[in-house]
């Protein structure tokens, strides 16, 4: 860096006057006006004259002393001046550069010292030049400081954007001027302005309605989309508050909401209100919004998006409506189905007992008489052949007699539900090997026949499937009643299983298995409980309304299960 040689001390006055002074005392040049002193005289001016000398040195070092610091003061501001951020040129009228710093001479690419006597312009973009021309006389007009943005072509650099401020010098012969370079700036304006310019295009555009409000919920932005969805210009709402748009009682609502947003300096989202538009039409609106900051970080407002969603609520409420009459509908026809399906088993249950019946009343009779003639027949004939004839006749009768058990015991429809399951556990025991312990309690007397045959199928086909699965030799069948539900229990403890395994599968015997009585039980809206997991034994609970079908389950009116 070359930097401009200090200035020479000045010369020492005290030497110079000392020099004129020996000059004048020379022997033979006496100075004029001398006057002739005594001795004592010479002895005081000599003692004047020392100590005048002793006060000149002080004042010789304390000049020094200064002049030192003045020096450093002068290379410090020269240090300052060089390297500032800014370029500092001297110009005379016709643009000519008469001094300038290093940061000038930076920014115009060259070395500092070709560029003295060189015109500014030169280093201008051709089309700022009459700018440049019309800035420059209007400094050296005398007019106030003046500023120019001009574009500097520079050969081998980048294009720069530069800022330029002068002022005349006191002697009115050239002017000061101030270059900074704003190309960063510049680009961060820009850039800042094409932000700006996307923002509003899309908030112009956007369906929902953006704006920005005081903390005091008045307006200081809305977007053009406010026009299309209340019937309001944006100027129309600037400066009026959010809540001069709702309904009174909304508006104080909607008012204390935001107050106590405000006060947590918090964001906000789905917030549910109610706006009016111009011609009075409400809106349901769903506002989100952010805090506005300063630069020191203060709230001083919020920034946030309208959504109308008054279709989206009309179509809630439209949809709720459907899905109301939807849901009667299926329920509806669930029961419906249900009672069909009732009936339907109930018709079948009839139909067995028919069948039981038509077998035990003509079949078994049939038999009965058959086996009454063959031994009523002569002694003449074969006996063996008699013998095996009446064998194979008692088996069908039993043959005849075990299909109306399995369709419809006789018991189940003479003596009722508590005896027939009674039965049932005995003939458990008899066919299968498993000890069944029957409780009926109370609910032992007769109940109608359709429901009763249900309850009875399903407690056998539980049972056998205990006798068959669990791996134990007992379980117990419980029949109560339990307020205005009738209730079947079958439970044993052994080896259980895992029932969404099995209920869905049709697991058990022949049709009747435990999906069939599922099925059955919620026809006749009843419920089915099945409690098993795998070595911990399993209980299946059955339970059915005492009145079905408006129908009470009770034949008997002094039934306890009343």
């Amino acid at each position: 860096m070359k930097r401009d040689p200090p200035r020479a001390p000045p010369p020492n006055d005290g030497a110079e006057l000392r020099r004129r002074a020996e000059e004048l005392l020379r022997p033979g040049k006496p100075s004029p006006g001398a006057i002739q002193l005594d001795a004592a005289d010479t002895r005081h001016l000599l003692h004047e004259l020392q100590a005048h000398q002793i006060e000149l040195e002080l004042q010789s070092e304390e000049l020094r002393r200064s002049q030192s610091e003045i020096e450093a003061a002068l290379e410090r501001f020269a240090d300052f001046h060089d390297f500032s951020p800014a370029g500092f040129f001297s110009l005379d009228r016709d643009g000519a550069i008469a001094r300038l710093n290093l940061t000038g001479a930076r920014l115009l690419g060259q070395e500092r010292d070709r560029l003295a006597g060189r015109r500014f312009s030169a280093f201008v973009a051709a089309a700022d030049r009459p700018r440049f021309k019309a800035f420059l006389q209007g400094a050296f007009a005398g007019e106030a400081a003046q500023n120019c943005e001009l574009e500097l072509a520079i050969a081998g650099l980048a294009p720069q954007t530069v800022q330029i401020t002068a002022t005349l010098s006191p002697d009115r012969q050239e002017c000061r001027a101030v270059v900074v370079d704003v190309t960063g700036y510049k680009r961060i304006e820009q850039a800042l302005r094409e932000s700006e310019r996307r923002f509003r295009d899309v908030a112009d555009i956007s369906a929902d309605w953006i704006w920005e409000v005081d903390l005091a919920g008045r307006y200081t932005y809305a977007s053009e989309s406010v026009r299309v969805l209340l019937g309001y210009a944006p100027e129309d709402i600037i400066g009026r508050t959010a809540f001069d748009l709702m309904p009174p009682d909304e508006a104080l609502r909607v008012g204390a909401a935001f107050a106590a947003i405000v006060m947590r300096e918090e964001s906000f989202r789905d917030l549910e209100n109610i706006v009016l538009d111009s011609i009075g039409g409400r809106h349901d609106t769903l506002s989100n919004g952010t805090p506005i900051r300063d630069a020191a970080g203060r709230m001083i407002g919020y920034r946030g998006v309208d959504r109308d969603i008054s279709r989206r609520r009309q179509a809630e409420e439209n949809l709720a409506l459907l899905a109301a009459s939807l849901d009667k509908r299926v329920v509806e026809r669930t029961r419906e189905l249900r009672r069909v399906s009732a009936q339907l088993t109930m018709f079948e249950e009839r139909e067995r007992r028919k069948l039981a019946e038509d077998l035990h009343d003509n079949l078994g009779q049939l038999l009965a008489v058959i086996k009454i003639k063959l031994t009523s027949l002569p002694d003449d004939l074969p006996q063996a052949a008699l013998g095996q004839v009446v064998d194979l006749v008692e088996q069908a009768d039993r043959a005849a007699r075990s299909i109306t058990q399995q369709l419809s015991p006789p018991i189940l429809n003479t003596l009722g539900l508590g005896p027939a399951l009674e039965w049932l556990g005995e003939e458990t025991g008899r066919s299968f090997g498993l000890k069944v312990h029957v409780d009926v309690g109370e609910c032992g007397k007769r109940l109608v026949d359709e429901v009763q045959a249900v309850l009875y199928r399903a407690a056998r086909e539980l049972l056998i499937n205990a006798a068959k699965h669990a791996g134990v030799k007992e379980a117990s069948l419980t029949c109560l009643c339990h307020h205005e539900r009738l209730v079947l229990v079958v439970s044993d403890a052994g080896k259980g299983f895992e029932p969404a395994e099995h209920i869905g599968a049709g697991h058990g015997h022949g049709s009747f298995g435990l999906r069939s009585i599922h099925e059955r039980m919620i026809n006749l809206g009843g419920e089915v409980d099945i409690d098993s997991s795998p070595g911990n034994g399993t209980t299946v609970t059955l339970s059915v309304p005492r009145i079905i079908e408006g129908k009470e389950i009770c034949d008997d009116p002094n039934n306890a299960c009343r």
